[in-house]
């Protein structure tokens, strides 16, 4: 495998992939006994937005089947709450945080991006939109359920004033 593939596995209970671990997989990582059906776990590994890599577990044959994605979609706008809280656990990730053994861990910015299954670049636009929504006063818990489109919206609003009025 290729060093930062991302590796989920799916979860009957949760209708849904749960992050499992990032290649190099820790020696640790460990996957409950109920996901396994019928002695069978399917982990998918993502390589890049392109090539994803199934590999079905069970007790005689491992099989890996690498699919390229025909068509990638778009993901909808995110809400400015959940803008706010994946930007917090980014930037917990990057300061650096207590494990369950009292170690201080602390990621650079790519692999807390990466943790947090958002690109970095994205995540640099919204916390520089959180930060300017901020500083023009934005009310950030009025418009929670907006998408962050409004935001965007009430900074380049600000932003125009502000170059009206020293322009006159």
């Amino acid at each position: 495998m290729l060093f930062g593939t991302i590796f989920s596995y799916y979860s009957k209970d949760l209708e849904g992939y749960v992050f499992c671990a990032i290649e190099p997989v820790p020696v640790d990582t460990v996957i409950p006994m109920c996901e396994f059906i019928c002695g069978k776990l399917v982990l998918r590994g993502r390589i890049d937005t392109n090539i994803i890599i199934d590999i079905s577990l069970s007790e005689t044959v491992t099989k890996v089947k690498t699919t390229e994605k025909k068509k990638r979609h778009r993901i909808k706008e995110r809400k400015i709450g959940q803008i706010i809280d994946q930007v917090a656990v980014w930037r917990k990730y990057y300061n650096g945080y207590v494990d369950y053994h009292g170690k201080l861990i602390r990621l650079s910015l790519d692999e807390a991006a990466l943790k947090v299954g958002i690109p970095k670049k994205s995540l640099d636009d919204y916390f520089l939109q959180l930060r300017l929504g901020r500083e023009y006063g934005f009310n950030f818990n009025h418009f929670k359920d907006c998408n962050v489109g409004v935001l965007r919206a009430f900074i380049k609003d600000k932003r125009n004033k502000e170059t009206e009025e020293t322009s006159k």
